[in-house]
């Protein structure tokens, strides 16, 4: 195939691994011309995931933003990576009588567990953007103060209308937002905003998704089973084994389990 045409385009969406450099170059071209092209910046942000490129984070925020419904871009991108890792972590905890147990995509367990996931590295992501959020403005505050002690201004400047500056509200926000639900839109489908999406990235680490898992083992007051997926983890990453050791510890205080 030579570059992008409509009629190779469908292929590339459902393989999007079987693109070739030409391709891509097509892909990027044709990206940055539409820049409001939901399908286009989806596919590159596809692209981009399975290749590992440096590029993926920014560009998934760009098919966030073109894309109204971000669910699609997280089924797309996120999915079926995340389903494969659910799926092998359900099957090392399955029965050992059980050999290669089948596990559906509409298995409830599977489904139950995805939304578990996703919600969870949302939630973190947004717990770590509020701490890093909290210590930048308290240094900022604290910069603010230093400036303002070395460089007071007289009085008859405080008093003065044209001393002082007011702020004009920032409308680039809105103007997204607008852009992103649209007026015939009846009904926002908040399922993660653009910044969050790029985040997700999280349900990409084994790590993250396994010990996850383990989380709602302790939540669903499977105690066994999250003690021996921690212990698995403190296997896979020694690096890590302090702090899985102390999660066993608590799970055993919790539930008296030895």
């Amino acid at each position: 195939m030579v570059g992008i045409t409509k009629k190779n385009i469908a292929e590339l969406i459902t393989h999007p691994e079987k693109i070739t450099d030409q391709q891509l170059s097509s892909l990027v071209s044709l990206a940055n011309n539409y820049p409001f092209s939901g399908l286009l910046n989806a596919l590159l942000a596809k692209v981009y995931h399975l290749s590992n490129d440096i590029a993926y984070h920014s560009q998934l925020e760009k098919a966030a933003f073109s894309l109204c419904d971000r669910k699609v871009l997280y089924k797309y991108i996120h999915r079926p990576a995340l389903i494969e890792k659910i799926k092998a972590v359900i099957s090392e905890d399955a029965d050992p009588q059980t050999p290669n147990p089948v596990i559906k995509d509409d298995d409830p367990q599977l489904v139950e567990l995805e939304k578990n996931i996703v919600s969870a590295a949302i939630n973190l992501s947004i717990q770590k953007e509020v701490t890093t959020s909290s210590a930048s403005e308290s240094l900022q505050l604290e910069q603010e103060n230093i400036d303002l002690s070395n460089h007071l201004m007289p009085l008859t400047s405080w008093l003065s209308p044209t001393g002082i500056t007011k702020k004009q509200p920032f409308k680039q926000e809105e103007l997204i937002e607008n852009f992103i639900s649209g007026k015939k839109e009846k009904q926002q489908t908040p399922f993660f905003s653009p910044s969050e999406s790029a985040k997700l990235s999280l349900v990409d680490s084994e790590e993250f998704v396994t010990e996850t898992l383990a989380e709602i083992h302790v939540k669903q007051g499977n105690y066994p089973k999250a003690i021996k997926i921690y212990e698995k983890l403190m296997l896979k990453f020694p690096e890590k084994n302090t702090f899985f050791a102390s999660r066993i510890r608590f799970i055993q205080e919790k539930s008296n389990y030895k």
